[in-house]
């Protein structure tokens, strides 16, 4: 019989504080893209810096939805924000009297990156620094990142412990991913 914890999949096992130190302090460093889903400005920051930064508030249009995408995203983050500037022209063009304006049309983006965008713009609204901090894990994806946002911890430590499990099990299941 192994003992408790030697898969390494077991729920009860507890990372010692230092480990979850340099989680912390990886994860805090780790640069992210944030693109204003309302006009497509794109700035880049890091969860240690965001609150200092003034949070998910764009520095443009004073917007309260944007997207976080890893920087090496390149060609997502262009994708997204010419999305979101298209929206914001089409939806601020004037309309001459007597006619009815017509809904605006936004150019074709993948399905899944609008998604993917709006769903870490709603978790970074809802949970603030701590949806920063899962989203620049290793492997952790949106729904991921709702997935552990939405259970309940009582303290930093049971959160990370929750993340760095998570970057396991990418780690461990990466080479099936395409």
């Amino acid at each position: 019989m192994s003992s408790p914890g030697s898969d390494g999949g077991s729920s009860t096992e507890v990372p010692p504080p230092t480990l979850l130190k340099a989680v912390r302090e990886r994860l805090s460093a780790e640069p992210l893209s944030l693109v204003c889903l309302r006009c497509g400005f794109t700035r880049t920051t890091t969860p240690g810096r965001y609150g200092a930064e003034g949070g998910s508030r764009c520095r443009l249009c004073r917007g309260s939805l944007s997207a976080v995408l890893s920087p090496k995203r390149t060609d997502e983050i262009a994708r997204l924000s010419r999305y979101a500037q298209a929206k914001w022209r089409a939806g601020r063009s004037a309309v001459p009297e007597g006619r009815r304006r017509r809904r605006p049309r936004a150019p074709p983006v993948p399905e899944n990156a609008v998604r993917a965008g709006y769903t870490s713009a709603e978790l970074v609204a809802h949970f603030g620094e701590r949806a920063l901090y899962a989203l620049a894990a290793r492997g952790v994806g949106p729904e991921t990142a709702r997935r552990l946002l939405q259970r309940l911890y009582r303290n930093d430590d049971e959160f990370l412990t929750e993340i760095l499990r998570a970057e396991r099990h990418y780690a461990r299941t990466r080479s099936f991913w395409d």
